[in-house]
């Protein structure tokens, strides 16, 4: 895949009234996400927020695409723009407006303005070895504190995967999707996480 076209210089270019009440700060972004945060202004809202995390649902002509804007705490997300510090006071059903390397939330009154001034990039994990990987992991406890069903449908999942049997597999994401407590259901984890390393291992370790 060639690398994405970073846009260099990028600014807002029409003025915007009660910016002085306004969160206003700089910004570093994926180059995941420099189409969309370089390009022509598109509206979104705010569909969840949390300390260190907004998340900004952006429409976008190919469909709905998530921005995230997050602190230097958090885990830096392929979709996010890295703000210095922490934005506070954001809430779902804000509207926003991103793009002409801006990400601008909520309305003259409140809100945050994000200018976008440094790009990252991204860099999947890979794991080289996959055996030697799994003699590394091999002693460790792989359920630290899982719900006994979660656990049950991860176990379930493994199973499938090893056999390599498609219907099987289905039916053990389905029974993982929204499975279990906290705030992204457990199940929903154990999905990630599985996703993430079969990324990681490679085409040929996923198949298996």
């Amino acid at each position: 895949m060639p690398a994405p076209t970073v846009p260099t210089g990028v600014r807002a270019i029409r003025p915007w009234p009660g910016d002085a009440s306004r969160q206003v700060l700089p910004g570093a972004a994926s180059t995941a996400v420099a189409g969309l945060v370089g390009g022509p202004r598109l509206t979104g809202e705010v569909v969840a927020a949390t300390r260190t995390l907004t998340a900004v649902l952006v429409d976008h002509g190919a469909g709905p695409v998530l921005l995230c804007l997050t602190g230097p705490a958090a885990v830096r997300l392929p979709c996010a723009v890295v703000t210095p510090w922490p934005v506070s006071g954001l809430r779902p059903g804000q509207p926003a407006l991103v793009g002409e390397g801006e990400l601008r939330i909520g309305d003259d009154s409140d809100g945050a303005v994000v200018t976008v001034g440094r790009w990252w990039r991204t860099r999947p994990a890979v794991i080289g070895d996959v055996a030697l990987a799994r003699r590394r992991t091999a002693g460790q406890d792989d359920r630290p504190g899982l719900d006994g069903m979660v656990v049950a449908a991860a176990g379930r999942l493994g199973l499938a995967l090893l056999c390599g049997d498609d219907d099987e597999v289905s039916d053990a994401v389905g029974g993982l999707l929204g499975l279990g407590p906290g705030l992204t259901p457990a199940g929903d984890d154990v999905l990630a996480g599985a996703l993430v390393v079969a990324a990681a291992a490679g085409p040929r370790a996923a198949a298996r």
